[in-house]
């Protein structure tokens, strides 16, 4: 239920989060609103966290989860991008895993986390994914995420009109928020015509540069 955009550059990154969030068919339990938040920044730092799949975790949601963590991790402002992922990995695997072993439940549980860590003067995105790959993975350039990631993952190595994902690395704030619409607006196509209602709602967007991050949507 969720699609994230993702784009790292040499001096910036931006994310672009929808909003949909629905209760678990099978018990009812969770959260159900068109304006879920997915995106989480970390105060005082050019570091943030996004999620997709299960959002209840340790009988929370999500947002209180990854604010718990913030707090517990009391070196995140001075850790590497890797280090904070390994830290919430170790930090979510209990958590993850009883949601996990739940038989209500379907789906795994990821996150992404992004920006200039450890003083780094470039950044970088790594992601957790349980049950498949719990190992924080570094990715560059367009990132996916979320299973409305199906209906746009072609674009990861083809190009999109005038958007190329080879100048990504290169590219400025506005160049890559652009990206993000013409995928978003492609994904919208695609599932409107299978019928599916796999992410929508209310669109979240961030950007992350070295001097620190701001929200250019939030609604």
């Amino acid at each position: 239920m969720t699609l994230l955009i993702g784009t790292v550059s040499k001096s910036n990154v931006v994310l672009t989060a929808d909003g949909l969030s629905r209760v678990n068919p099978n018990t009812g339990a969770g959260i159900s609103t068109d304006s879920f938040q997915k995106i989480f920044p970390v105060t005082d730092a050019p570091v943030a966290i996004l999620h997709h799949g299960l959002n209840i975790l340790g009988g929370r949601n999500v947002g209180l989860f990854v604010d718990d963590f913030i707090k517990e991790f009391k070196g995140l402002a001075s850790a590497s991008i890797e280090e904070i992922a390994a830290e919430l990995r170790s930090f979510g695997e209990m958590s993850v895993q009883r949601a996990l072993a739940d038989p209500s439940n379907e789906g795994g549980v990821g996150f992404w986390v992004t920006g200039f860590g450890n003083r780094k003067a470039r950044p970088e995105l790594y992601e957790i994914f349980w049950p498949d790959s719990p190992d924080p993975k570094p990715h560059e350039g367009l990132v996916l995420g979320g299973d409305g990631k199906k209906f746009v993952k072609r674009f990861l190595s083809n190009p999109l009109g005038p958007f190329r994902p080879e100048k990504i690395r290169e590219c400025l704030t506005t160049y890559a928020r652009q990206y993000h619409q013409a995928i978003y607006r492609q994904a919208e196509a695609k599932q409107e015509k299978t019928g599916e209602s796999i992410f929508g709602g209310k669109l979240h967007q961030l950007v992350v540069e070295r001097k620190g991050w701001h929200w250019t949507a939030q609604q």
